[in-house]
């Protein structure tokens, strides 16, 4: 169960934690994007390390990114960075426009 602290209400990691409690070690998530891993750089890397201790790797996009459990994240977590600040000047630019 989460024992971290974050800004959002506890409901919105219900499924998150139905996912944690239900992988095992040697199991592989998939998920289709960076972002389906958490909301910010910090939640991504939260989550990459609750897979790390269950030993689970993780792909991305569709094999573009492996992940393997344990491994140096700090690539990824960098990516994050960088695709959110992209999606905040997305914003940013549609809401001058």
């Amino acid at each position: 169960m989460f024992d971290g602290t974050t800004t959002r209400p506890r409901k919105h990691l219900t499924a998150r934690e139905d996912l944690l409690d239900a992988i095992r070690a040697g199991d592989t998530l998939v998920v289709p994007a960076l972002n389906c891993l958490g909301l910010s750089p910090s939640d991504v890397e939260w989550f990459l390390q609750e897979l790390a201790s269950k030993r689970v790797d993780v792909i991305v996009n569709g094999g573009s990114t492996r992940i393997k459990a344990g491994a140096d994240v700090s690539r990824i977590i960098d990516q994050a960075k960088k695709e959110q600040r992209n999606q905040h000047q997305k914003r940013w630019r549609k809401s001058k426009s």
